[in-house]
């Protein structure tokens, strides 16, 4: 609500601590391990905080790729960690809340911030609130629909292989 977002203007909504990884090994200093990425719910947002200035050494707001238009609610900016597939891009949940009313999982590279790989069945998949995912040592990505007791696990391809609904006990 616009009364909420007065009182919390930015909504952190996750925090991740940045674990050994190539773009660091290959020179990238806000990618340094120990450095966090902050997700900004109301900011349609992440960045990288470096740990010890305390200050942000990398933003990243979906600018730079608009295919599904402008991030609309955010949750859940990962790195995939080392020795799995994708290690070191990011992904993270675009619940797509207020304007296209289908969510997007999107793996971009933090360095072109390019997606490489994304995740959205309009009509099917639309977790308005909250989210996550876990990448998996076979490339599956599994994914957390919050706002509909559901979680999946994908293919690369984006075909549901494992799939389990909660019902509802009213």
């Amino acid at each position: 609500s616009n009364f909420s977002q007065m009182i919390d203007r930015i909504h952190p909504n996750s925090v991740d601590i940045l674990q050994d990884n190539k773009w660091w090994r290959e020179g990238f200093q806000e990618f340094k391990p120990g450095n966090l990425i902050i997700t900004m719910h109301h900011l349609n947002a992440f960045m990288i905080i470096d740990k010890e200035t305390k200050l942000p050494v990398w933003y990243y707001d979906g600018l730079q790729d608009q295919e599904d238009g402008l991030i609309d609610g955010i949750h859940e900016a990962k790195m995939i960690a080392e020795g799995l597939p994708g290690a070191g891009n990011i992904i993270f949940i675009d619940n797509g809340k207020h304007h296209r009313k289908y969510t997007v999982v999107k793996e971009i590279n933090p360095i072109t911030k390019e997606t490489v790989w994304s995740y959205k069945k309009p009509g099917e998949f639309f977790t308005e609130f909250a989210g996550s995912w876990q990448r998996l040592k076979n490339g599956d990505t599994f994914i957390s629909d919050d706002s509909n007791g559901r979680v999946f696990v994908v293919d690369k391809k984006g075909n549901i292989k494992f799939q389990f609904v909660a019902q509802r006990l009213d």
